[in-house]
C-alpha cells in the first residue's frame, strides 16, 4: 500500500513571550494560538517576499518558544482536562512521551467529542513514531471512535500502520483491529459533502491495507473479492475510485505471476536485464529524487543489500525523468540523468539505477512511491511492498531470506 511518506502529526504551539525573553506559559490553549499565528505570519512574510519560507529555521524557533512554554510542567500532575493543549506543546517542543502521558490522562476525563477525536489520531500517532507499537495496537483494540466520522482519522491510521501490527501480532488481528474500526463509524450518518469524500479514502485506505494483509497471508483469492466487493458499493459516478480500484486490482494480481522485463533506455551502474539475474532475488524499487519516503528507505534497503548480496540478492531502483531537480526546474533530460550520479554517492546507492518509461511503470501497477517488487530466482513476482516503515524493515527481510533459501 501507498505510504508515500512516513505519517508524522506536527501540531504547533507558542509560548507566552515577556520583555525577558520566553517564560512557561500559563495558559496552553493561548499559547498554541500564539505559535499558529507565529507561523503563519513567517509564511504569509514569504509568500509577500517572493521566496521560499525557511522551514528549518521557523521549526527550530517553534521548538524553542514551545520548550520554553513548557519548562516545568510535570505531564503527571497539571490538570487533565488541559491535557490535549499541553500535549500539543510538548509534542511541538518534540517531547513525545509528556504528550502521550497527557493525552492518555486528557482522555480520562470524558472531554468533549470534537477534543476527543483530536486526542486519539494525536495519540496513535505519537505512538507509531515512537514506535510504541504494543500500545498502539492495545490503544486501537479497545478505542471507541467518535460517531459519526470521528474514527476515520483512526481507521486512517489502522491502514497506515497495518504492516507493523501484522509484523507484532500477526496478520488476524492487524485484520481485525481494521475491521473493528471500520465497523464503529456510521458512514450513512456523514452528510457533509467533503466528509462524505474523507470517508471515501478512508475506506479505499482500509481496502488497499487489508488487501496487503490477505495476500501475505496467501490468500489473494480473498483479496480480489474484496475489491470486487468494494467496487460494486461505490456509486455509479464514482469512476476515479473504481479506476483506481481497477488498478489496484491489476497490481495485486501482478503477485504469482512473471515479472514484466524493464525495458529501459538509460542506467547508471551495471543492468542488463531480469532474465540475467535468474537464480538470484530481485528487488526492483520504483522511486524519484523528489520522494521523501523513497529516499527514507534506503539507508534501511542499502543495508539489506550490503548483508545479502554475497548471498545471491540484486536490487535495482527503477525511475523516469521529472524534468527537474531539486529547486531547478525545466532541466533538460541529460542534466537530469547527470544529477543522479551525486544522489547515489549521496545515498550509498551502489547498486544500479535505471531509467524507464511510463509504460513499465504501469505494468508493475504502481500508483504511489516507493513501490517494491521482490521476484523470486524462477522471475515471478512474489511480493509487492508500497511505502515504507522503518518498524516494517525486519519482517521485510524475513521475506527476503526466505526466498534465497528456496
Amino acid at each position: 500500500m501507498k505510504k508515500s511518506l512516513l505519517l508524522i502529526v506536527t501540531v504547533c504551539s507558542l509560548a507566552v513571550v515577556s520583555l525577558l525573553g520566553f517564560r512557561q506559559a500559563s495558559d496552553p490553549n493561548r499559547a498554541y494560538q500564539e505559535i499558529l499565528q507565529y507561523q503563519s505570519e513567517q509564511m504569509r512574510a514569504a509568500q509577500q517576499a517572493g521566496t521560499q519560507p525557511d522551514r528549518a529555521a521557523i521549526s527550530a524557533e517553534v521548538r524553542k518558544r514551545a520548550e520554553a512554554a513548557i519548562a516545568g510542567v510535570d505531564p503527571a500532575s497539571v490538570d487533565a482536562t488541559n491535557g490535549l493543549a499541553w500535549a500539543r506543546l510538548f509534542n511541538m517542543a518534540q517531547k513525545n512521551e509528556g504528550a502521550i502521558t497527557l493525552l492518555q490522562r486528557f482522555l480520562g476525563t470524558s472531554p468533549a467529542d470534537a477534543l476527543k477525536s483530536q486526542a486519539q489520531n494525536l495519540l496513535v500517532s505519537l505512538l507509531y513514531n515512537t514506535e510504541k507499537i504494543d500500545e498502539l495496537i492495545k490503544f486501537l483494540e479497545t478505542v471507541e471512535p467518535v460517531k459519526p466520522d470521528g474514527g476515520l482519522g483512526l481507521l486512517n491510521f489502522a491502514a497506515f500502520a497495518s504492516e507493523d501490527i501484522s509484523a507484532k501480532v500477526g496478520v488476524a488481528r492487524a485484520l481485525a483491529i481494521l475491521n473493528r474500526i471500520e465497523a464503529a463509524i456510521d458512514f450513512k450518518a456523514i452528510t457533509d459533502p467533503r466528509q462524505i469524500q474523507a470517508a471515501t479514502n478512508a475506506r479505499m485506505n482500509a481496502l488497499e491495507s487489508r488487501v496487503d494483509l490477505l495476500i501475505a497471508d496467501n490468500k489473494s483469492a480473498e483479496a480480489m473479492k474484496a475489491i470486487d466487493a468494494m467496487i460494486a458499493s461505490l456509486p455509479e459516478s464514482d469512476n476515479a475510485n473504481k479506476r483506481r480500484l481497477g488498478s489496484l486490482k491489476n497490481q495485486k494480481m501482478l503477485v504469482g505471476s512473471a515479472a514484466p522485463e524493464l525495458v529501459f533506455d538509460r542506467k547508471h551502474g551495471n543492468f542488463t536485464n531480469l532474465a540475467a539475474w535468474r537464480g538470484k532475488v530481485v528487488i526492483v524499487d520504483f522511486f524519484a529524487h523528489w520522494c521523501g519516503p523513497c529516499k527514507a528507505s534506503l539507508p534501511s534497503l542499502g543495508a539489506l543489500y550490503n548483508e545479502l548480496h554475497s548471498k545471491g540478492l540484486e536490487m535495482v531502483h527503477v525511475t523516469r525523468l521529472y524534468g527537474f531537480y531539486e529547486a531547478e526546474r525545466n532541466m533538460a533530460p541529460d542534466v537530469e540523468f547527470g544529477k543522479m550520479v551525486g544522489f547515489m554517492e549521496q545515498h550509498k546507492m551502489t547498486w544500479p539505477v535505471i531509467y524507464v518509461d511510463n509504460a513499465t511503470f504501469e505494468k508493475y501497477g504502481v500508483s504511489g512511491i516507493p513501490h517494491v517488487a521482490v521476484v523470486d530466482k524462477k522471475g515471478v513476482v512474489r511480493k509487492l511492498k508500497i511505502g515504507f516503515s522503518p518498524a516494517g524493515i525486519d519482517a521485510f527481510k524475513k521475506d527476503i531470506l526466505a526466498l534465497l533459501a528456496e
